[in-house]
C-alpha cells in the first residue's frame, strides 16, 4: 500500500520535498525549490474534460485583408466548454509592407488574447505558438487574428491559426 500525505494547505518558505502521494486539498504556496518524484495531477480538470486533445485549423489572415482590423477566423470555431491550451499562428507567407507588419490572435475585443505582436514575426516564414489555458466558455468561440501592415502596401504575407483544446 502507497504512504499518502494529506495537506490541507502546503506552504513553505525553504525547500519541499514530496517523495510519496500527496494530496493538497488547499492552496500550495513553496518559496523555495519544490521536488516532486511522482505524478502531479489536478483531478478537477482531469475529470472535466477529455484525455485527448484536439487540434483545429481556425481560420487564414493574409496581405489582402483590411489591416488593423481584427479578423474572425469563421474556418472554425472552439467549440463551447473546450479548454484551450495552445495557440499557433504559423506564418506562410512573409508579410511586405513598406515599414513593419504586424500579426495578434485574440478574442473580440481583446486581439492579443492568445498571442501578441511581440510573439509572432510577421516578416519571418515559421511556426508561432504559445501554451494557454483558457476556457472557452458557454458558447463556441470565435478567434481573431489582426494584421497590421506599415509604409507601403503589402503584396504578400498569410498566417494560418490553428488551436489545441479539450472537450468536456
Amino acid at each position: 500500500m502507497a504512504n499518502y500525505t494529506v495537506f490541507t494547505d502546503l506552504k513553505t518558505t525553504a525547500s519541499a520535498v514530496i517523495g510519496t502521494t500527496a494530496t493538497i486539498g488547499g492552496a500550495a504556496t513553496v518559496g523555495g525549490a519544490l521536488t516532486v518524484t511522482g505524478a502531479i495531477s489536478n483531478t478537477a480538470l482531469d475529470t472535466k474534460f477529455a484525455t485527448t486533445a484536439k487540434f483545429l485549423k481556425l481560420g487564414t489572415i493574409d496581405f489582402e485583408d483590411t489591416s488593423a482590423t481584427p479578423l474572425a477566423l469563421a474556418t472554425a470555431h472552439v467549440p463551447a466548454g473546450a479548454m484551450i491550451t495552445q495557440i499557433i499562428c504559423n506564418v506562410t507567407t512573409a508579410f511586405d509592407s513598406g515599414d513593419s507588419d504586424t500579426l495578434s490572435v485574440g478574442i473580440n475585443g481583446t486581439v492579443n488574447t492568445f498571442l501578441t505582436t511581440s510573439d509572432i514575426t510577421a516578416t519571418t516564414i515559421g511556426g508561432y505558438t504559445k501554451i494557454a489555458a483558457y476556457e472557452s466558455g458557454e458558447a463556441d468561440l470565435t478567434v481573431y487574428a489582426t494584421w497590421t501592415g506599415a509604409g507601403t502596401a503589402a503584396t504578400a504575407g498569410s498566417a494560418d491559426i490553428y488551436a489545441v483544446y479539450f472537450e468536456e
